[in-house]
């Protein structure tokens, strides 16, 4: 689902999370409100990944490919938002850190797409 809310945000006070689910990624686009108080959502979308399908304990050249695929359309849309690479959170959650290979795959996405991915552990996530 993709919903623009702003036509024109201050790209200094825009920030990005991305949240690489086990079945789906989620990218959140908002704008800081002038106060500094709250955040006005600018962009949202989801992308069914799935990236246990094919194994529960590694991440298959099928899931890292459809990963990319959406990560990608992330990328674009956060580069048409003028978004700094500084303002950008790309977390994930439970496949990524019990994956044999999930060196591997944060390597390929930061080469092939340019972000950051932050593993989180447990205790993160359930506080996050």
């Amino acid at each position: 689902m993709n919903s623009n809310l702003l036509s024109n945000p201050i790209s200094s006070e825009v920030f990005t999370s991305i949240d690489l689910g086990t079945n789906s990624f989620k990218l959140l686009i908002v704008q800081a409100e002038p106060s500094g108080r709250s955040f006005v959502p600018i962009e949202r979308l989801k992308e069914p990944v799935v990236l246990s399908r094919e194994s529960p304990t590694s991440i298959s050249s099928q899931s890292q490919a459809r990963a990319l695929q959406s990560l990608r359309k992330f990328k674009s849309l956060i580069l048409s938002h003028h978004v700094s690479g500084d303002r950008i959170r790309c977390v994930a959650t439970e496949a990524l850190r019990r994956a044999e290979n999930q060196e591997e795959f944060v390597d390929a996405v930061f080469e092939d797409v340019g972000l950051k991915v932050d593993v989180l552990s447990g205790e993160e996530e359930a506080r996050v």
